[in-house]
């Protein structure tokens, strides 16, 4: 069952690449019968200079495995890795291959300055709220989704995605956008109908 996709240097759910089912049965023959993306197939596994590939519509993959775990690169010249876990296994748990930079967004963060758009810089205040920890909080979760809460409203639940440092939440009102700094900390753009801030976020545990 096809669990994640790896394009560009980093891993996203298999649904962000492709809308259709994905997946792959072999057979003790070597036969591979294929689905991507609805459309069905058949291939073969075969040896080549020592090593596994397979071999679909003329195109031939790189397969390697490991343990319940099947990784084909650059399926069909489409530049898209796809890693497999086998049926019935924890394998096919998309949360046993988030990266380290995935693992470190996963948790409850807080806000810990404020900024307007043409305002005096970062401030640790803010109208609406009592302390400025309450302003803004995120909560990222290994399913890919954030719970977004704005001066202690919860605004919804978003599907999230990390791609070279850059979160992008798939959100629309409010719109928020975040970036990860060295320090550890997040910048987030928060908008909506009134306001258009940017919050210094830090991990709730953090030291």
């Amino acid at each position: 069952i096809a669990v994640v996709a790896e394009a560009l240097g980093t891993q996203m759910p298999i649904e962000e690449c492709f809308e259709g089912d994905v997946n792959l049965e072999i057979e003790h023959s070597g036969k591979v019968k294929f689905t991507i993306d609805n459309d069905k197939g058949t291939g073969k596994l075969a040896k080549k200079d020592e090593k596994t590939v397979l071999k679909i519509e003329g195109e031939e993959m790189s397969v390697t495995l490991d343990g319940d775990t099947l990784t084909l690169d650059d399926v069909l010249g489409q530049g898209v890795n796809i890693i497999f876990g086998r049926e019935g296994t924890d394998a096919t748990n998309p949360e046993n291959y988030l990266t380290e930079d995935e693992l470190a967004l996963i948790g409850d963060w807080h806000s810990e300055t404020v900024e307007e758009l043409l305002g005096d810089g970062p401030q640790t205040t803010m109208d609406g709220v009592d302390n400025i920890n309450d302003a803004l909080r995120l909560t990222f979760a290994k399913d890919y989704t954030v719970k977004v809460v704005y001066k202690g409203q919860e605004m919804g639940t978003f599907k999230w995605s990390l791609v070279y440092g850059l979160c992008n939440v798939e959100s629309e009102n409010p719109s928020v956008y975040v970036a990860t700094n060295e320090d550890g900390s997040l910048n987030v753009d928060y908008s909506d109908d009134e306001d258009f801030l940017t919050f210094k976020c830090v991990k709730d545990d953090a030291k």
